[in-house]
């Protein structure tokens, strides 16, 4: 052990093969084996490629720092457009913000370091997705029940782990399991899991239960 490790964004790649998230990832905390803050990087090959789908950090409490490496980007905050060519650096305090990044010019690549003030660092659930997409694939939809119940306990933001779940219990043909998983899913990122759900045709025949418990939860007693 030297105490240092070196690499490059070419060297670490991207992976592609991920749900839920852009395809330009680089897994910079997991190549590096870091514990104790996040840190990604999103590659765009093409202007008008997405680097960071649109989300918040409530669910983490974590603030992030985005730093446009190469290229330029345009960076949605809110209801704000902010036009971010390289060297620029966006501190975004409030996990509620929604945000989002869509390359200006080809091969951007913004770099994200992520924590929450005054608490230890739990790693986010989707880093695990490729993982899991990989698992249902290959039709091991057990496993993918087994390993998502160990991340649930073990990372933060647990939605996408919920959903992909949800879509193996289905694969497996119990539909009152991934009914439930899919709900769970739902009540901690309502927005994307019904986007989601509708594209992912295992779970075709759940929409409109999933829909009826959403208008039963926001029906008054």
């Amino acid at each position: 052990m030297t105490g240092w490790q070196t690499s490059s964004f070419g060297e670490i790649g991207s992976t592609r093969e991920a749900a839920l998230f852009p395809p330009g990832w680089l897994p910079l905390r997991l190549h590096f084996g870091i514990t104790s803050f996040g840190v990604h990087a999103w590659q765009a090959a093409q202007a008008g490629d997405e680097l960071l789908s649109e989300h918040d950090q409530v669910l983490t409490g974590h603030e992030e720092l985005w730093i446009v490496v190469q290229g330029a980007a345009r960076c949605m905050l809110n209801n704000q457009t902010l036009t971010a060519p390289a060297g620029t650096l966006i501190h975004i305090s409030d996990p509620g913000v929604r945000r989002a990044a869509v390359a200006s010019e080809p091969e951007t690549i913004i770099l994200t370091v992520e924590g929450a003030p005054g608490a230890s660092y739990q790693p986010p659930a989707w880093e695990h997705l490729p993982e899991l997409a990989q698992l249902r694939r290959q039709g091991r939809h057990e496993e993918v029940l087994s390993r998502g119940s160990d991340l649930l306990v073990t990372t933060a933001a647990t939605w996408p782990v919920l959903f992909h779940m949800a879509c193996a219990a289905a694969a497996m043909g119990d539909r009152h399991q991934s009914l439930t998983y899919l709900r769970r899913s739902a009540e901690l990122e309502p927005v994307s899991v019904r986007l989601y759900a509708r594209l992912e045709p295992t779970l075709a025949d759940l929409i409109d239960d999933l829909e009826l418990a959403s208008e039963t939860t926001r029906r008054p007693s």
